[in-house]
């Protein structure tokens, strides 16, 4: 599997074999090779038919989209939870009811009490 990074800041879209791919800015996304031929030439000698499926009608433009895009087998790394900061507690705090305030005038009295 190969992992594909669009250096881009827009998005990129294809198809293959049927199957519908989304190419994010900056995000790893696994193609399968035979996928990555078709869509950016990865592996092929010649990228030309590559570029020309793109619409780029010129050697030059079809070659910086090309390099706009980043291959690599390295697989992303999953990132890491940020723990939401805990408020702190005081004795004040956990004598307070936990909850919804309520909606109701007279429950909230009754519960003043």
């Amino acid at each position: 599997m190969l992992y594909v990074t669009n250096r881009t800041s827009k998005g990129f879209a294809d198809r293959w074999n049927g199957l519908p791919f989304q190419f994010p800015p900056n995000e790893k996304v696994p193609v399968p090779p035979e996928a990555a031929a078709h869509f950016f030439g990865f592996g092929l000698e010649d990228r030309s038919r590559a570029w020309k499926r793109q619409g780029f009608t010129t050697e030059r433009d079809g070659q910086e989209f090309l390099k706009s895009f980043l291959f690599s087998t390295d697989e992303p790394k999953p990132l890491e939870p940020t723990p939401a900061p805990q408020p702190e507690l005081t004795a004040a705090s956990v004598d307070e009811p936990i909850g919804l305030p309520d909606s109701d005038p007279k429950a909230a009295a009754r519960r003043k009490r």
